[in-house]
Parts: structure tokens; sequence; C-alpha cells
């Protein structure tokens, strides 16, 4: 695909690490999907006992709705719902043979909706089968049971397009135990909504905070996860005789359902929502019904959705890819979120989800004006949001800051390092007759040039990418590793060429005059203190331009020179600093 190319003694290591970076930014569409929950499996299911039932179901030729249909019954009569009696007679469906009204109708709904015949071979033979398999070996607790194994069976074969993830009960707790707190009544006078509800996990969670099933909405466009949240609901609450208010709709283009109208504004909107962008065929009406969205990501849509749902001072908790709090492509619902919401928390949530690789966010909103203060946990600069920064991080940059100052901004001249466009070409590992020493970004140690280790035909006219020569060719100029989580300075006093893996920094005048040479640039930008502030502001695998001019230099007096390398903190933040690399 043209992102690594071979040389002797293997891929070159600039490239790789570039590679990692686009893989980490989501630059690279093909390999952006292995982070997107639509298109990629993950281990679903909790415990063995869990995996073996699975198994056995994903082993009946019938279509995963299906199945799970017949699994509802046998796990309505495990939790006492209907009379001890085999699942096929059960599946027969007479009213009688069940205790709880409610499971009695969301079973008939569904089976209207499958047209399944109850008189044929396959559909008796399906019900013995689940008999066979021995499910009243789950505990009565394994009220989310239903979700697992609807899950484990859209595994087989091609996954559902809408790409459901089992989230773990612990986070769905976390996440309601805290947006409840924000509300100032108790659970049970909530009203709750996740909008595209998968199995009903953070649903049940809801309940088991306290909060009533009867004012609880689900609504999905899948209509077997519909139909199996709502009987995790009821296996939850097996004395609720009430329909569960969940719904098989398209939460996004569509209003809500008239039961759920009638409830709404809510006071909660907590959700997983889909990660990726939308199909192309719903991009059009989602672009006209959210003109806040402009990236057609599919999470952003659906926190565009709760804004509107939840009531002023409402809630919304939403489990995210990090991506949404930095990430260029995202900064429209960024700044939706800034101007309808306040943030309470962003949390990092590591990698939540087994086979998504990107890491994963949860963030929590509370509905509100515009230009309401938001949490110290947020930083707006940049319209990104920081979630790296605690507060004593916060306050040791807040004191750096505030020295008297001056930047990069409009003081120095910049070059990027050199695209060849084909470095079997014009790159060798060998110095012969009409090639030169060239600095690439793995050269670049805190301090010194390491190498260089390559060497080029300097041709840059038939170059992808080239500087002016006379950046180049400057002497005393900053070159730093532009692929790195660290600051990575060194002064080349040589003139040499730089790949693009290295950038050029050459100070001006101006900043020279101020006592911020080449040389002393190199010092402060190597220095922990400065490696502290690059990571917590950006926590960036890059070092662009844009990080870089936002750094302060201070301004320096001829008492002080560069005498006074701690900036001013106290000997306990210059520990936590070098604690925290």
């Amino acid at each position: 695909h043209g992102y690594l190319h071979r040389s002797t003694g293997g891929f070159n290591r600039d490239e790789v690490e570039t590679l990692l970076e686009k893989i980490r930014s989501g630059e690279i569409d093909r390999l952006n999907k292995r982070a997107n929950k639509r298109e990629t499996s993950g281990t679903l299911l909790p415990d063995t006992a869990h995996t073996k039932i699975c198994n056995r179901l994903c082993s009946i030729d019938l279509e995963p709705a299906e199945i799970i249909w017949f699994t509802a019954i046998a796990l309505f009569r495990l939790h006492g719902l209907t009379e001890d009696k085999p699942v096929s007679q059960l599946a027969e469906l007479h009213p009688s043979d069940f205790i709880n009204p409610a499971a009695y109708k969301l079973l008939s709904e569904r089976f209207n909706e499958l047209s399944m015949d109850t008189q044929a071979a396959d559909f008796i033979d399906s019900a013995r089968l689940i008999d066979a398999i021995e499910l009243p070996k789950l505990k009565p607790s394994d009220t989310d049971i239903a979700g697992i194994i609807y899950q484990a069976l859209c595994r087989r074969g091609s996954r559902s397009a809408a790409g459901s993830f089992y989230t773990s009960p612990k986070l769905t707790e976390t996440l309601i135990d805290s947006a409840l707190q924000k509300l100032p009544e108790e659970p049970r006078k909530h009203t709750f909504i996740d909008p595209c509800c998968g199995s009903g996990q953070f649903i049940l969670s809801f309940i088991k905070a306290g909060g009533s099933p009867g004012k609880a909405i689900g609504i999905d466009s899948d209509a077997a996860a519909a139909f199996t949240a709502g009987v995790n609901i009821l296996l939850q609450c097996p004395d609720y005789d009430s329909a569960p208010m969940i719904f098989t709709a398209d939460s996004l283009l569509s209003e809500l359902p008239e039961a759920a109208g009638k409830i709404g504004p809510f006071d909660l909107a907590v959700t997983n929502p889909p990660w990726g962008a939308a199909t192309a065929g719903m991009r059009k009406a989602l672009a006209e019904r959210y003109p806040a969205v402009s990236s057609s990501e599919s999470f952003s849509f659906f926190i565009s959705r709760c804004l509107e749902l939840v009531k002023p001072e409402g809630v919304i908790s939403l489990v995210l890819p990090e991506s949404v709090t930095n990430v260029n492509r995202h900064k429209d619902i960024r700044q939706h979120i800034l101007e309808q919401s306040r943030i309470s928390r962003i949390d990092d949530r590591g990698r939540a989800f087994s086979n998504v690789f990107t890491p994963v966010v949860t963030m929590e909103l509370i509905k509100s004006d515009a230009n309401k203060k938001s949490s110290p946990d947020a930083d707006s600069g940049k319209n990104c949001f920081n979630i790296n920064m605690s507060a004593e991080d916060t306050a040791i940059i807040d004191s750096i800051y505030n020295l008297p100052h001056t930047s990069l901004e409009g003081r120095a001249e910049w070059a990027l390092g050199i695209v060849t466009g084909n470095n079997a070409r014009f790159i060798s590992d060998r110095q012969t007759e009409g090639f030169e020493p060239i600095i690439r970004g793995s050269d670049i140690a805190p301090g010194q040039i390491t190498g260089p280790s390559s060497f080029i035909r300097f041709e840059p006219e038939q170059f992808q990418q080239s500087a002016p020569e006379w950046k180049y060719r400057t002497a005393e100029k900053l070159v730093y590793r532009f692929i790195s989580k660290h600051l990575k300075f060194a002064v080349d006093p040589d003139g040499l060429l730089t790949l693009n893996s290295a950038n050029i920094i050459i100070p001006g005048e101006e900043l020279i005059k101020s006592g911020w040479g080449a040389e002393q640039l190199a010092a402060l930008f190597n220095s922990d203190i400065y490696n502290f502030i690059f990571r917590k502001k950006f926590n960036s695998l890059k070092v662009l331009r844009g990080h870089l001019e936002q750094l302060p230099l201070p301004v320096l007096s001829k008492s002080r020179a560069h005498d006074d390398a701690s900036l001013g903190l106290s000997d306990r933040q210059i520990a936590h600093i070098k604690n925290s690399l």
C-alpha cells in the first residue's frame, strides 16, 4: 500500500513510526476500520459457562433472531415468568402458560414479526434443542445472559452492520451511578433514555440503581436487539407486568415513539453509540437533520441527538473513542458540546473492548446554556478536551504560563524534511559519489545528532517535498524528531539536509536577541519540564508546529540569564514532573 519501503536491512524505522502514528490517528481509512466497532468482532462472553451455552446455541441451524426467541422462553421459565413446562410447549404461546403477562405479550409480538410456523418440523425440533441445552444451569442472577447470547449469535457469520458490543456491567453501573449523583431527586423519579440501547445494559443498570422500568426508554434500529433488551428487563424485574418501553426505530431520523414522547424530555441519556462514518445512504439526511455535525461520524450524531432528548440540566453519559477529545476531524462535535453543555467529567477507560484497538473514554455532560465553565478535566484551548491533566498538573503548567514569556510563533523560520517520493532511488545507507549525509528523526537524540545513518542524492526538483535549500544549509539551526511522544531537539552546526521525520526551526533575530538561540531552545525543549508540558497538553505522537508555537519561552533578564532551570517550581513540583515522565 506504499506505507513502507524495504531497504537494506529491513524496513525503515521512521516510516514504521509514521505508519504507527497514522494508525493511531485514523488517517489511514483501511486501518481505521479496525478501531470501528461497526466492523470488528470482539470478545463478548464474560465466563466459561456462558461460552459453552453460546457455542451450543450457535450450532442450531436457525437465524440468530429465532434462536433468541426460543432462548427467551427458556430464560423466562428459569426466572419464574412461565409455568414449568418444556420450551416446546411454552412456544405454542398459550396465555395460561405465562405467569407474567408482559412476557407473553413480548414473545407474541416478536413471534408475529418473525413469521414462524408453530406446526413446522424445524420449529418443534428447535424448541426441543433449546430444552436439551440445559439453560437451567444458569443462575437466576444472570440477568444479562440474553444480551450475551444475542451478541454471540451475531458473530456467527458476518457481523451486524450496527456493530453491537458487550459493555461490561461494571462500566455501565459506574456511568449510571455517576450520572444519578448529578441529579437532585431519588432515582425512581427520574426519566431515562438510551437511543441505541442494544441489549439494554444501561437500562438494566439504571433499574438496578433504583430507576423505574416504566420510566426507562430504549430504542434500537435492530429489532432483535430491541427484543433482547425487553427480555433482559423482564428477567431483571420478573414482577413487572407491563410491557418494557423498548422500541425498534431509527432514533436519529425518526420522531420518538408516542409512548416515549409522553415521558420526555429526559433526565438522563446514557449510551454506547456506534463508532465510524454513517452509511453513505444516510449521510445527506443526517447532515440536514444535524447541521452541527460535518464529519458524518455516527457517534457525533448520537451526541447531538442526546443533547436534544434531555431537559435543561439533564445528564448525558457516553462511551466514545479517545479521538473525540483531540482529533481535528471531531472538532465539530467538540464545538457543539461546548455550546450546548458543560463537561462534568471525562475518564480514560483504556482499551475497553477486546479487539477494538482505539483507546476509549467516557464523557459525562450536563445540558446547559453555552459559555458555562466546564470541568478542569476539559481544556477547550484549540477546541480540544484535555483528559491527561490532574489538578496538580494544571497548577504546575499554569504557573509556568503565568511567567512573562514569548513564543516561537512569528519569531522563527520553519522547514519540513524532504520527502523524496522514491527512497530506493535517492536514499542509501552508504556514502558514495553524489550522495551526502541526511538527518533522519531516528538520528536525533536530546542534545545530539547520533548519525547521520543515511545519505541522499540531492535533486530537489525531483522530490515530492523539499523546503528552500537555504533552510537546510543554515548553520546553527534546530532539528527535532517529528514522530515522537517526547521532545528531542539538537543543534545542527553543519547545515545538513533532513528527511521528513526530522524538521527544522531557525530562530529569528528577535528570539536570538532575547536570549533564545538554537542552543538555548534545544536545552529548554529537551528538559523534563517542557517534556511534561508537551505530554500533558498535547498527548501526541507527532511534534507539530502548532504545539511548539504554544510553548512559553520565559522572558529572561540579564540577572537570571539561563540559571533558573526550575522556572520557580518547588522541589515537590519538580519531583511530580519527574514521576510523571
